[in-house]
């Protein structure tokens, strides 16, 4: 017999795939999140580095994937792309982080098309939209930060999880404003 006077054995408790995928998100270590932390930092010389060093180590689809994996580096990022866009035209904005910041949403958005991805960006893309006007109507931003709005924009239209949504808010400003 068994050690549990004659017991049967407790029964395993199954876990669905939504815990399992909480439990291994809350175990993997986030790689990027000294390289995000710098960059959401005060000190504008080591954000800029974090930046490029972030832009280099998002290099391809799997990396991208292991980014946005955690919602934080997602949100983060957000959140330096809207500070610094709220800083246009001050002495306190920094050109490079708003570049680096857009061009890594913009590769986010075209390379990874998961649910979780599409949904933050849901979330997110009234603002990402009223910041782009912000950036088209500034006298003071340049045409690459233009441009890699513009990418942006066209990748949040893109993907599948915005559908129409993301697409019909663009429609509220004109091209011709993008760059005159």
């Amino acid at each position: 017999m068994s050690e549990r006077g004659g017991q049967p054995p407790p029964k395993k408790r199954r876990t669905n795939d939504r815990q399992r995928s909480k439990s291994a998100d809350l175990t993997v270590n986030n790689e990027y999140e000294d390289v995000v932390e710098k960059l959401k930092g005060a000190d504008k010389e080591s954000a800029v580095k974090a930046a490029k060093k972030l832009k280099q180590m998002l290099s391809n689809a799997a990396k991208i994937g292991g980014f946005v994996a955690h919602r934080r580096n997602l949100e983060d990022l957000v959140s330096v792309f809207s500070r610094e866009t709220a800083l246009l035209g001050t002495s306190m904005y920094h050109e490079d982080i708003h570049r680096y910041s857009i061009s890594i949403l913009a590769n986010c958005c075209y390379i990874d098309k998961t649910t979780s991805t599409g949904n933050q960006i849901r979330r997110a893309s009234r603002s990402f939209l009223d910041q782009a006007v912000r950036i088209f109507e500034s006298t003071t931003s340049n045409i690459e930060i233009r441009v890699a709005t513009c990418r942006l924009i066209g990748n949040l239209c893109n993907n599948k999880e915005l559908g129409p949504v993301g697409c019909q808010a663009t429609r509220s400003f004109s091209i011709e404003s993008l760059f005159f």
